[in-house]
């Protein structure tokens, strides 16, 4: 069981993901402030049951619990008190409901660290783009995430106040983060902010890596370019901070890409899989002809300066296999690509839009996912439904691919399971475990006459030295440093990662007993199992003879000798 929170949830594309690999999630919070993308979350994740409790409220008792929030109709701009109350009944309900059973908080802004939970397994945040993204910035959109700025990027810095706010109350941060926005953030104009955030994450005690993926190499064909980072939190644990460290160093977008394409959760779709053209499904036919603008000069610009996926007698244009990204908007000029369509319809057009539908599947939904938001459409004010064609391709366009979730959440997965592994075989720097044996060592030898006085020049890497003796003592981890003993064998998943880490360990290792050969010294190896039990007298014997021997011939060549 994974305790998820999604800031910025939108209709729930991570929480869809997680689902998708099998996993069974608890969503202890989510904040989104759409109202449109508010509803249509609860009806994508659960049932369209609005319980008996909210069932039997009137309006002003609804409007009473939902005054406290701060709403937003277009997405961008708060929704004032006096427009909230135009809702109708059923809306209000459907809001009311989504916000309790999604343990919504609404506003970023107004979200303190004290009210999210601990025990938190993974949050994401997928704060707003659109200050960010070309789009945006054809539009005017240019003050980036620029603190203070006002922007609704800039809301990305809210988390970092909620992430401060538990650090600062106790409380225990999130196991793992996942960010996602446009690779713009890697530009000139917006590093310097971005690597601010890495920092503020690493003095709250997560390591970060980002990376640069997109959709299309995740099945979907929509080229959908984004930039994804993972940050984990290590505290002060050096063993864990190594192991994520490791991990990250050792994965890059390649990577990621071939460990999902290699998973079964991997499935390949082409465009024609996710478009609707049977225009003898009366409901498809309707669809599409809700997306096919009137006949003007600027939508006839639209059809010849874009993609035409669909070519006349219904063809699939062969030279496309990935649609543009998919955007807030699909009539525009650019937009995602067009389709041949003839409706019959006098005035029209004879191409379309990618339809609510089709646009929900270039996104990794599914016709469900869709066909629950159309059978629960329901009217906010008269006239005007709250799923709306706009308003859906509007949710779609702020979304994240679903797949391309899938595979990130892989890599989070197999972190989780270095770690949990990591907890079973304790690292080489326990130091209580290396106190105890040292100590253990030093009375038995202590006992023989033997002292561990420091002088002159030693290998400053050893556990325990005898100068007069010319000889080191190194305690090994079994499973860290490759021992025979049954408490080395490495777990059966991640073998190469571990393998890998074993090996860097263990070259360390015959590094460090160099540093005693080079000096004359012997280096004597003892491993951590050899303690367990007390069976340690003959281990201990054999080391005192060889310590002897040298003492007698202290210019003799060094050696390494690991014993039992």
């Amino acid at each position: 069981m994974y305790n998820i929170v999604e800031l910025f949830s939108g209709i729930g594309s991570q929480a869809k993901a997680l689902k998708n690999l099998g996993l069974e999630i608890n969503t202890v919070g989510t904040c989104e402030w759409d109202v449109h993308a508010i509803a249509a979350y609860d009806l994508i994740h659960n049932s369209a049951d609005i319980p008996e409790k909210i069932a039997s409220m009137n309006k002003v008792q609804l409007l009473s619990e939902l005054k406290h929030y701060t709403f937003s109709n277009t997405g961008k701009t708060p929704l004032d008190y006096d427009s909230l109350r135009t809702y109708s009944l059923a809306a209000l309900q459907r809001l009311y409901t989504s916000i309790t059973r999604n343990k919504n908080f609404v506003d970023v802004s107004s979200l303190t660290g004290d009210k999210l939970p601990e025990k938190i397994d993974i949050l994401t945040y997928s704060f707003p783009c659109q200050d960010l993204s070309n789009v945006g910035a054809f539009h005017g959109y240019n003050k980036g995430i620029d603190k203070n700025s006002g922007s609704r990027s800039s809301l990305l810095w809210q988390v970092g106040r909620i992430l401060s706010e538990m650090n600062v109350a106790g409380k225990e941060l999130p196991r793992f983060l996942l960010m996602e926005n446009v690779p713009t953030l890697l530009s000139e104009r917006h590093f310097a902010n971005f690597s601010t955030w890495i920092t503020d994450l690493s003095k709250l005690g997560y390591e970060s890596k980002y990376y640069q993926l997109n959709a299309s190499s995740f099945g979907l064909p929509q080229n959908r370019p984004r930039l994804l980072m993972i940050s984990v939190y290590v505290g002060n644990n050096p063993a864990t901070k190594e192991i994520v460290l490791d991990y990250f160093k050792e994965k890059n977008e390649a990577d990621i890409i071939d460990d999902y394409v290699k998973s079964r959760f991997y499935h390949q779709f082409s465009v024609r899989d996710l478009l609707r053209i049977d225009y003898e499904n009366q409901g498809l036919f309707d669809e599409a002809v809700e997306c096919t603008p009137n006949n003007t000069v600027s939508r006839q610009t639209i059809w010849d300066e874009n993609p035409q996926i669909v070519l006349p007698g219904n063809v699939l244009n062969q030279n496309i296999n990935v649609v543009r990204t998919i955007t807030t908007k699909q009539d525009r000029n650019p937009n995602s690509g067009n389709l041949y369509f003839e409706s019959g319809i006098a005035g029209k057009s004879n191409f379309r839009y990618l339809t609510p539908r089709e646009c929900f599947l270039f996104m990794g939904f599914t016709d469900t996912d869709y066909q629950s938001l159309k059978d629960h459409n329901i009217e906010f004010h008269k006239g005007d439904a709250l799923f709306s064609r706009d308003k859906v391709i509007r949710m779609a366009g702020n979304s994240i691919p679903v797949k391309l979730l899938e595979g990130i959440f892989l890599q989070i997965l197999q972190i989780d399971t270095l770690l949990r592994d990591s907890n079973k075989h304790p690292h080489l720097d326990d130091t209580r475990e290396i106190e105890a044996i040292t100590s253990q060592i030093r009375s038995f030898l202590f006992s023989r006459g033997i002292r561990n006085r420091v002088s002159g020049e030693y290998p400053v890497t050893a556990d325990l030295i005898y100068p007069k003796y010319r000889t080191a003592i190194f305690i090994q981890d079994c499973f860290w440093h490759g021992h025979t003993c049954k408490s080395a064998r490495l777990p059966d998943v991640n073998k190469q990662f571990w393998n890998n880490r074993v090996n860097r360990c263990i070259e360390e290792k015959k590094q460090h007993h160099q540093e005693a050969i080079n000096l004359g010294w012997n280096a004597i190896v003892f491993w951590k199992c050899q303690f367990w039990g007390n069976k340690y007298e003959k281990v201990l014997s054999q080391a005192e003879i060889i310590m002897r021997e040298k003492g007698k011939n202290p210019n003799s060549p060094g050696e390494v000798y690991f014993l039992g």
